[in-house]
C-alpha cells in the first residue's frame, strides 16, 4: 500500500482490521465490495 503522507493508508488499514468502523464509502478487493465488522472477519475475507 503506497500513498503520500497523509493520504489514508494507516486508516484503510484500521478499517480493514475493523479497528474503526467507516462512517461512509466502499471498499473493494479484486473487484468485489467487502464489508469488515471485526478482526476476525479480516481474517477469515484473507486480509491481512
Amino acid at each position: 500500500l503506497l500513498g503520500e503522507n497523509g493520504a489514508g493508508k494507516s486508516t484503510l488499514v484500521k478499517i480493514l482490521f475493523g479497528l474503526y468502523q467507516a462512517d461512509m464509502g466502499t471498499i473493494h478487493l479484486r473487484g468485489d465490495p467487502i464489508a469488515v465488522g471485526s478482526p476476525s472477519e479480516a481474517i477469515a475475507s484473507r486480509i491481512g
